[in-house]
């Protein structure tokens, strides 16, 4: 007897996980199978206990009971929900569901910065080109751009400024890279921004838009100014250059007095002593922070020689001193890296060469240029040293034009250190022979003239 109730209790323990199972079927088939077997556990626990079996049966059938209620109110209540969100207005900001009771929600900084990326990639003429834009505002920097150091050309449209731009982008040290000119700022803006390198590019447009292209700068770099043309010399670029380097110097001094300035626009000779007097009426100068960028004798220096030599270029080291023009770049041969003899010839071939190095390719070019891509390419070499010698790495040297005394002048290219603050260090010329020495005669009164014609512009 006592056997036949114990099966007739199971029995009742199946069929009640049986009625859960498929009370639950409607609403999902994973539930139905979790409470059906929450009703056999339950009901299995009492089993021994024949009294407690009625109550397990109770319990199934009010687990089936909630279960059929489940189904039944569920497309109820999702049906009343979407009717209060439909009938709502989103387009009242009371209505939104983070208003606030002092007014409309406003976004976060967060939030700010990431409508100003996605408006940037966007709608780069407009974002990049007006100050008032919220990219402006943020100070945003695309998602995955590089840490480093925030660049600014000034030029960054002309015959050196394009290929500088697209160079500089390529660095991995520059984190921002500002292009600035008057003319067709947004269209190198846009062209260098497609390349998928760690800089944000961002483009200014005239005047009105130069303080913006400076404010932060760790670097500025000049290739601002008319090019040479066939026939000129560099002192016929004076009159033309000298107001724009005077313009962008003094919004240099404004902007970014603690900047690094590489200038590149002709004539060196004159316009870095222009700089200097710029940057003294404001208050700002530094004689550190500023280099007249004479790479291009050096990198000229380097290819001649090593062609004479049979050497790759690129492990041959002349230092050039001087100036940047004509008689005033002066080559010393007998300093070169390997160390090596030259005869007579080939010391007056090659000296004669270098200085000549510009004049060889506005005649080769024949009226359609001077030496833009050389000097984009010496340009941004300097420049590579520079952001290393800030990012602290020693034993950084080059040749630049820089307030020296190592002469008696004022201004002289020769080799500095550079470091954290510039040029750090000024190196004295080093032993020469007598065919060196004439000719810094010859460079230094050439020179003294050009660095006065530069302080008398401002002075005047």
């Amino acid at each position: 007897m006592k056997k036949r109730d114990k099966n007739s209790q199971l029995e009742m323990l199946e069929g009640a996980k049986s009625m859960g199972v498929r009370a639950a079927t409607s609403v999902s088939a994973g539930a139905a199978v979790g409470i059906g077997n929450v009703l056999s556990s339950s009901i299995h626990s009492v089993v021994q206990n024949s009294s407690l079996a009625k109550q397990s049966f109770g319990y199934a059938i009010l687990g089936f009971a909630l279960t059929k209620a489940i189904a039944l109110f569920a497309p109820i209540m999702a049906f009343l929900i979407s009717s209060v969100f439909r009938s709502k207005d989103w387009s009242d900001p009371s209505q939104q569901p983070n208003y606030r009771a002092h007014g409309p929600w406003k976004p976060s900084a967060e939030a700010n910065q990431r409508i100003a990326r996605i408006s940037a990639h966007l709608h780069p003429s407009n974002v990049q080109m007006e100050e008032s834009s919220i990219l402006g505002r943020t100070n945003c920097r695309a998602k995955g751009g590089a840490p480093g150091f925030k660049v600014a050309i000034l030029g960054a449209a002309g015959g050196i400024g394009q290929p500088l731009a697209m160079l500089m982008k390529m660095n991995p040290l520059v984190s921002v890279l500002h292009l600035y000119d008057v003319v067709n700022a947004p269209g190198v803006t846009a062209d260098i921004s497609h390349m998928d390198t760690g800089a944000v590019v961002r483009g200014f447009l005239g005047q009105p838009q130069l303080e913006s292209a400076l404010a932060g700068m760790d670097l500025v770099i000049i290739p601002a100014g008319v090019p040479r043309k066939p026939g000129m010399t560099r002192d016929d670029l004076f009159n033309i250059n000298a107001g724009i380097v005077k313009t962008l110097c003094e919004g240099i001094a404004k902007c970014c007095p603690n900047a690094i300035v590489n200038l590149i626009s002709n004539p060196v000779n004159s316009t870095v002593p222009i700089a200097a007097e710029v940057f003294k009426k404001a208050g700002t100068y530094d004689p550190k922070r500023l280099l007249g960028v004479t790479m291009l004798d050096v990198v000229r220096a380097n290819t001649f020689v090593a062609e004479v030599l049979g050497l790759d270029p690129r492990e041959v080291d002349v230092p050039v001193v001087g100036g940047h023009s004509g008689v005033t770049i002066l080559p010393l041969l007998s300093q070169v890296k390997p160390p090596c003899s030259f005869t007579p010839e080939e010391t007056e071939y090659l000296t004669k060469r270098i200085q000549d190095g510009g004049t060889e390719v506005v005649q080769a070019k024949a009226g359609a240029g001077s030496a833009t891509l050389s000097m984009a390419y010496a340009a941004v070499k300097f420049a590579d040293t520079c952001l290393r010698g800030l990012r602290g790495d020693a034993g950084i040297v080059e040749c630049a034009f820089v307030a020296s005394q190592v002469t008696e002048l004022p201004f002289f290219a020769s080799k500095v250190r550079l470091g954290r603050t510039g040029a750090e260090e000024v190196y004295q010329l080093g032993p020469m022979n007598e065919y060196e020495r004439v000719g810094l005669e010859k460079a230094k009164n050439e020179l003294a003239e050009s660095i006065q014609k530069g302080i008398s512009f401002i002075k005047k």
